[in-house]
């Protein structure tokens, strides 16, 4: 005890050092937490334009064909997405005639991490969040 008191009034600054480690370890958390909300960010906007491009070919082709679903996994699969872990839900199914509306749904199920302290120790919590992209447009294709 008395080692760690003379440590603390050590005039090269004792006390300074246990503040410098502090703050370094809070930063390193702070951090550490922000790489779940950038990829969770990332992971959206992705979904965001895959489904975009999905949509625009589904206004084409009159309706969600077999070959529209797969060109969207394969799409998502580039970026590195589970292809378990995905779900393509559309009520409008080929073939939709010019002028009816068209809606795609596409969700992802991701693990989102978060890092908290307790007890002197790092610890984490991992919960599986969706990302779901709906949106609806309209069709361009006439069938006869």
């Amino acid at each position: 005890m008395k080692l760690l008191k003379r440590f603390l009034r050590d005039e090269h600054g004792g006390a300074e050092y246990i503040g410098f480690a502090a703050t370094i370890l809070l930063l390193m958390l702070v951090l550490i937490n922000l790489s779940a909300p950038i990829k969770y960010v990332f992971e959206t906007f992705i979904m965001e334009n895959v489904h975009r491009v999905a949509l625009m070919e589904m206004e084409q082709e009159g309706g969600l064909t077999s070959n529209i679903e797969t060109n969207i996994v394969d799409r998502l699969k580039v970026f590195g997405f589970d292809e378990s872990k995905i779900s393509i839900y559309s009520p409008t199914r080929y073939p939709i005639q010019w002028g009816d509306n068209l809606e795609l749904t596409i969700e992802y199920v991701t693990p989102y991490t978060q890092y908290y302290f307790d007890r002197f120790s790092l610890d984490e919590d991992t919960e599986d969040e969706t990302i779901s992209i709906t949106r609806s447009s309209v069709s361009r294709e006439y069938f006869k």
